[in-house]
């Protein structure tokens, strides 16, 4: 494996450690900090198999436009548009004011990011 492509797992795996460390806090959670570190991690993983496959993973946080760089190499990863889609908008827009998380949306962050962390260490690790 590349040292790039490791280097993003490393740092992909420090957002998926603080992430579900945060979920557990039983007292003032910070729901947006899980859901926009599960959206990091989801990030991370998709730029370390553009990274693997020399495609320069672009600077974005929509994981759609990655996911659609990586689907000419991995067709059956379409499944994982939806988690995608749905991690995207934690990048940036809830973590301003005027903004909420819920614990279940932060649940649901983490479960797509999940799935997404799975596909890719599947194929790299």
């Amino acid at each position: 494996m590349k040292p790039m492509t490791l280097e993003w797992i490393k740092v992909a795996e420090g957002d998926w450690s603080t992430a579900n460390r945060e979920i557990k806090v039983e007292t003032d959670t910070n729901y947006k900090a899980v859901s926009f570190h599960a959206q990091q991690c989801g990030e991370k993983y998709l730029k370390a198999y553009l990274q693997e496959q020399s495609v320069h993973p672009e600077r974005t946080h929509n994981l759609e436009i990655l996911l659609n760089k990586i689907l000419p190499y991995e067709p059956a990863w379409s499944t994982l548009r939806e988690s995608c889609v749905e991690l995207t908008d934690f990048a940036v827009e809830h973590r301003y004011p005027g903004t909420t998380t819920s614990r279940g949306e932060a649940e649901g962050a983490l479960s797509h990011s999940e799935r997404i962390r799975k596909s890719v260490r599947g194929f790299l690790v």
